[in-house]
């Protein structure tokens, strides 16, 4: 934004960056990702200079509030799902007199003289909700407001700040769940976001370095998955612009089967080692823990019932020798019937037209005992023995 206030003399990037839009949104297109450009929505909307501080490269509330009414009105109309929406008749926006420290300020030490405030809202009738922030249960508190008048005050009043991981449950399971990642633009915006659904997660790939953000997909489900980028990053695979494509390495790993060796075809997948689902059920066969399972792909659910063999065609394990891309399951898998109580919240891949779990996942959904033998370099498992995290 504000390309068109640079002097002539000096280099706005407009060029580049908008080289760099077309590109980045034609790729979108090519692979059917819905994507909104706020630079053309604020430009539609004409003056939307108060969209943004004086002092700060980024947007402030009100732009981020707008950024919610176009998001929220996308998914409605064009999604036709029946979000509610927090409107201006919901909320009062209150000024904080506070010195404001902008990003833009901080690096001339706050010498420049400027009127520049932030500003914060508060409902007219509040929807409760319960925050955790990386993985520890939070204030419920969406603005970090300053303990007095005179305090000087960051953009880290939207949510406290960049955090790895933030997750607002509204308890309102009739309406879909979210994730949005990015950097510190996500924050002002979450303080709209989770007003629209049941569960709303925010990541910061910059911090978070549990799992990768495709996993992480997989692994929770979320109805809508949001990406918030500025220009200047569209083609950075570093952080929030690395989604984590994983590479699966072929591996032989030994694996005894209540003392008997037994052959398995395997993939190191981010450090963790894979296994077919077939070959797992097919070698468990006949022990405490065998099990059957069954691939609904019209259902999109995978479930594995417990006591019951594995009929099919046969165990037939392969050596595989190249890498491959392995493509993130979007299966649900249930123990037992098919209900939310029984689902299993694990990652897995789909390869080659397999399904392909780790190990540890399927011996404490199924209880039977898995370890690693150093001396032999070899994976245990006993049926007989109870799962041990």
């Amino acid at each position: 934004m504000f390309r068109d206030l640079y002097p002539s003399f000096l280099n706005n990037n407009d060029e580049l960056l908008s080289l760099t839009e077309s590109s980045f949104f034609s790729e979108l297109e090519t692979y059917g990702i819905d994507y909104i450009d706020m630079r053309r929505e604020f430009l539609q909307y004409g003056d939307y200079a108060g969209f943004y501080s004086k002092t700060d490269h980024h947007y402030n509330l009100f732009g981020a509030f707008y950024v919610y009414g176009v998001l929220t009105d996308k998914i409605n109309g064009v999604l036709d799902a029946p979000l509610p929406v927090l409107t201006a008749d919901d909320i009062d926006f209150v000024k904080l007199d506070n010195p404001f420290y902008g990003s833009r300020s901080r690096k001339l030490y706050n010498a420049y003289k400027t009127d520049d405030k932030l500003w914060y809202y508060t409902q007219k009738n509040p929807l409760p909700y319960v925050r955790t922030n990386n993985y520890d249960w939070a204030p419920t508190d969406i603005f970090a407001l300053p303990v007095d008048d005179t305090s000087p005050v960051t953009y880290n009043l939207y949510m406290g700040g960049d955090i790895a991981e933030t997750i607002i449950q509204t308890n309102r399971p009739e309406l879909p769940d979210a994730l949005i990642f990015g950097d510190s633009f996500t924050n002002p915006l979450e303080t709209f976001l989770y007003q629209s659904f049941n569960e709303t997660r925010s990541l910061d790939m910059r911090y978070y370095t549990d799992c990768t953000l495709l996993e992480y997909v997989q692994k929770y489900k979320p109805d809508y998955v949001f990406c918030e980028r500025d220009d200047t990053a569209y083609l950075s695979f570093d952080g929030n612009g690395n989604i984590g494509v994983p590479v699966a390495v072929p591996v032989a790993q030994d694996v005894y089967v209540n003392g008997a060796e037994t052959a398995f075809g395997a993939y190191n997948i981010n450090g963790s080692v894979y296994f077919k689902l077939d070959d797992l059920a097919y070698a468990l066969n006949g022990t405490r823990a065998q099990f059957s399972p069954v691939f609904d792909e019209t259902g999109g659910a995978v479930t594995l019932t417990a006591g019951e063999p594995h009929l099919g065609a046969g165990y037939a394990p392969e050596n595989k020798t190249e890498s491959v891309i392995p493509v993130p399951s979007a299966s649900r898998v249930y123990v037992g019937e098919v209900k939310p109580e029984n689902e299993m919240s694990v990652i897995s891949y789909d390869i080659g037209g397999d399904k392909y779990f780790r190990l540890r996942d399927i011996g404490a959904a199924l209880d039977f005992g898995v370890s690693w033998d150093a001396e032999k370099n070899a994976v245990i498992i006993d049926t007989d023995e109870r799962y041990k995290p």
